[in-house]
């Protein structure tokens, strides 16, 4: 259908709106599915944006009409200002303007198929779209691609009428942008049936039956992925690679319009040559540069010309992360309870993607946290996966985590245990246990190869001031085992603690027990019962010496040792002698 209508962009607020790099004004809303530039346009049979000379932006390039009865469809336009103050404040202006093709028709005056979408332009600053992106195509519903009269010309692999049929057929729309010069376009595809397949832009030629004809794509693809992002706010624009051994790459793209013609174009990475151009381009420079330092460092890309003052510059930052380690602890490993896992990654500039390895969990099979918690229903075997990106730089490494679920004891019920225990920041705390090395031989003075390490982490998982601190057994050995004591200080900016047996060198066994980690300020005992008889066995005291009781096969009472630095000492012992008489 044609028909068109007219926006003076600049009249209306100021909005600012750059097309290729360059600022246009003139914006005509045309009935058929697109916006030009400078003039209208009625065509309602969609051409290649390739070979078109018009600037347009095509959303949905096609043969719309807004006649037909019951049609309630329309076309609509809005302006929005990321200000807040916008519209009431004369002095403020917009940012973005929104165009919506709402439940139209097809030609002529069809309205048994109906198509919903949207354009939305902005300065390309407002943030409204992601990434500094100034263009935003949505699709909510497209049941047409053709109207009746839309034909061809061209040999296509399907057998629709000219005219096309039932909204089919004939012309495809046609989706993306040009700046009508035949160089600087970008064209999403090209669509005439319904279904999801997709070729690309170029809609390649087949042959069928021994003729070469066309096969265009289908049009739910557009619908399935409901919305494109661009940006053709800037001439010059600049992407680094991921980096590798300290290098990284740029990738380049230059749109051609308004730039010189003649003589030649020199590219510049701050102030080192990168290539020398003889003019004209034929079409947009899109090209990687190869083999810079990645110094994190900001750098300016720029490009002169030899018969223009004309420079075309934009910034990049350097990468300076190229590699990854990761290691991944888990607890908790018991069906229907909560497997935690905890990642060490360096740098901790990174992104997470976890794989739980349970495809069976649905969508709970995945995250994107740090520290995260899943639940395996199905005892067995599992593994699962987590991907971390460097945030800068872009380098990706991926680590198998094998698991092994088990069925678990349900936890013994005690209703007067404490539930938690949450070190508090700046306080000090004692660092107990004991410890005993496995040696054949004559016990040595001391033991060196194992200790307690303890690890402060902050809310990111990061290991605080120097990292862990490793305490180490002193004092004699009783019967084997040597005491480690000692006290620490938890950081202000402390948010978890982690506690560490660790074995030295691996030289020989190590042996822990009866593991401390209590207030400064306080005195802690502990008990150990008989799991048969219940009956009271062992007692740490204060200094984490224990007091054994030793009960005759009865249950009586005999013996009662005490742990010294002397050793293991009987300070008590009873006997109950009762004679047994023949009757």
């Amino acid at each position: 259908m044609c028909g068109a209508y007219f926006l003076n962009v600049t009249k209306i607020g100021n909005f600012d709106f750059k097309f290729f790099g360059q600022t246009l004004t003139n914006l005509y809303i045309n009935i058929n599915g697109n916006v030009t530039f400078n003039e209208s346009d009625e065509t309602f049979s969609s051409e290649d944006l390739g070979t078109y000379s018009k600037k347009m932006i095509a959303p949905f390039w096609s043969d719309i009409d807004l006649g037909g009865a019951f049609l309630n469809g329309g076309i609509y336009y809005k302006f929005e200002s990321s200000d807040p103050t916008y519209p009431s404040n004369p002095n403020a202006k917009p940012t973005r303007l929104k165009i919506v093709w709402y439940n139209v028709g097809y030609y002529n005056e069809q309205n048994n198929k109906r198509a919903t979408f949207q354009l939305i332009l902005t300065n390309g600053l407002d943030g409204y779209l992601p990434n500094g992106n100034n263009v935003c195509i949505y699709y909510e519903k497209l049941e047409f691609t053709t109207g009746s009269a839309s034909c061809s010309g061209i040999t296509k692999c399907d057998n629709y009428p000219c005219g096309g049929s039932n909204g089919f057929g004939g012309f495809p729309a046609t989706v993306g942008v040009t700046y009508g010069d035949r160089k600087n376009f970008y064209q999403v595809g090209r669509f005439d049936h319904i279904g999801t397949d997709f070729s690309g832009p170029s809609y390649p030629v087949q042959t069928v039956n021994g003729n070469q004809c066309y096969r265009f794509d289908g049009v739910d693809w557009l619908v399935n992925n409901c919305s494109f992002n661009f940006d053709f706010s800037k001439t010059l624009t600049v992407t680094p690679s991921p980096c590798a051994n300290n290098l990284y790459d740029i990738d380049v793209s230059l749109f051609t319009a308004g730039l010189p013609t003649t003589g030649t174009m020199t590219g510049y990475y701050d102030n080192q040559v990168i290539e020398t151009i003889t003019l004209p381009l034929t079409a947009p420079l899109r090209k990687k540069y190869t083999g810079f330092s990645a110094d994190g460092l900001q750098h300016t890309v720029k490009f002169t010309f030899s018969n223009s003052a004309t420079i075309v510059s934009n910034t990049v930052t350097a990468p300076n992360i190229c590699s990854i380690n990761i290691s991944v602890t888990t607890t908790g490993n018991c069906v229907g309870g909560a497997t935690s896992f905890a990642e060490t990654v360096t740098p901790s500039a990174v992104t997470f993607l976890w794989n739980f390895g349970d495809p069976a969990s649905g969508s709970s099979n995945t995250s994107t946290a740090s520290h995260p918690t899943h639940t395996y229903s199905v005892a067995g075997n599992y593994t699962a996966t987590l991907t971390a990106t460097a945030i800068s730089g872009g380098a990706t490494k991926t680590v198998n985590i094998p698991i092994e679920i088990t069925t678990c004891q349900p936890p013994f019920d005690c209703a007067e245990c404490v539930p938690s225990f949450s070190p508090i920041p700046n306080e000090k705390y004692l660092v107990g246990g004991w410890m005993k090395e496995d040696f054949t031989n004559k016990y040595p003075d001391t033991y060196i190869h194992g200790g307690i390490q303890i690890t402060f982490l902050d809310a990111n998982h990061n290991p605080i001031g120097s990292g862990a601190q490793l305490f180490l057994p002193s004092g004699p050995i009783i019967d084997g085992w040597q005491r480690i004591e000692d006290e620490v200080t938890v950081p202000s900016n402390a948010a978890s603690v982690d506690i560490a047996l660790v074995n030295i060198g691996n030289a020989v066994s190590v042996y822990f027990d009866d593991i401390r980690f209590h207030p400064f300020k306080s005195n802690m005992k502990s008990y150990v019962y008989n799991p048969s008889t219940q009956k009271l066995t062992a007692e740490l005291d204060e200094n984490n010496y224990a007091t054994f009781y030793e009960y005759d096969d009865e249950g009586i009472l005999i013996r009662i040792k005490k742990e010294t630095e002397r050793g293991v000492m009987t300070i008590k012992e009873t006997r109950n002698n009762q004679s047994k008489l023949n009757k």
